[in-house]
């Protein structure tokens, strides 16, 4: 698959991705590392901040995760982390106002 864009400042340079996978490719995620997420977690919504994009675990193979998000303390403790497995509005979404 043959891609191009902005490298260093050269315009248009060729890019080559081996498998059009997600290890080679992926496409924006909508929210960044630090930004205030909502994640579905067991019963319901609970509130939390992106720690990782596309994250992987050891010994997952053929697996990542879109975030990777730290819950505000709480309920589940003062330092829980879960996986967001897909950037979609029913797994994660901006805070409500």
């Amino acid at each position: 698959m043959q891609l191009s864009g902005t490298i260093d400042g050269e315009e248009n340079p060729l890019i080559y991705a081996p498998n059009d996978t997600d290890e080679c490719i992926r496409g924006k995620l909508r929210f960044g590392v630090g930004d205030a997420v909502q994640c579905f977690f067991e019963d319901g919504w609970v509130p939390g901040k992106v720690l990782k994009l596309y994250h992987r675990e050891p010994g997952w193979t053929d697996q990542w995760a879109a975030y990777q998000v730290r819950l505000v303390p709480g309920r589940w403790g003062d330092d829980t982390t879960i996986y967001a497995p897909v950037d979609t509005d029913e797994c994660v979404r901006a805070p409500l106002p």
